[in-house]
């Protein structure tokens, strides 16, 4: 094997598959890395938590993060949201980890669950703390040409243009 090779094969890869739409979200995009559900690696790692409500999630990486919070510039962070409550209202239980890039590289680190990030409340329980949880290392040029892919199915999705233009309005409104 050649260095190259060697160099790389610790690297994630990267897979986002359309899984359909999410109110107030767009086109949504379920994660696979290293050609499995991501989902399945959280609600593994939650089980330490809680044995119910672990890995109570659904696909919602929407159109607003496919479009301006998955490409960031050298040394810039951007929060994502992988997932969201399966109940239907994706801001009741959210799963959010960061993005970042530097040179060749894109990451995925520093997760949370929102509504779990109170250290005041670990006596009860309801402290979830995610620093074991791996951050993922991709190769950029992978990652951005299935960034790219997915982008391109979120211009030709007409809901998910008209939440953008909506996005777009609000931040424009409190530049203002």
């Amino acid at each position: 094997m050649n260095e190259k090779h060697n160099a790389l094969s610790g690297l994630n890869h990267l897979t986002l598959k359309p899984a359909g739409h999410y109110r107030g979200l767009g086109m949504i995009f379920n994660v696979y890395i290293d050609g499995v559900c991501f989902l399945d690696n959280i609600a593994d790692f939650e089980k330490r938590f809680h044995d119910r409500i672990n890995g109570a999630y659904t696909a919602a990486l929407g159109c607003e993060d496919i479009m301006h919070s998955m490409i960031v510039t050298q040394n810039e962070t951007k929060r994502f949201m992988p997932y969201a409550c399966d109940c239907g209202e994706w801001s009741c239980w959210v799963f959010q980890g960061f993005v970042t890039s530097y040179d060749d590289f894109v990451f995925w680190g520093q997760w949370r669950n929102s509504h779990r990030s109170d250290k005041d409340k670990k006596a009860d329980g309801l402290y979830w703390n995610y620093k074991d949880f791996p951050t993922l290392c991709f190769d950029k040029h992978q990652y951005l040409s299935e960034i790219d892919k997915a982008q391109a199915l979120v211009n030709a999705d007409k809901p998910s243009l008209n939440i953008l233009a909506m996005y777009n309005e609000h931040n424009e409104q409190k530049r203002e």
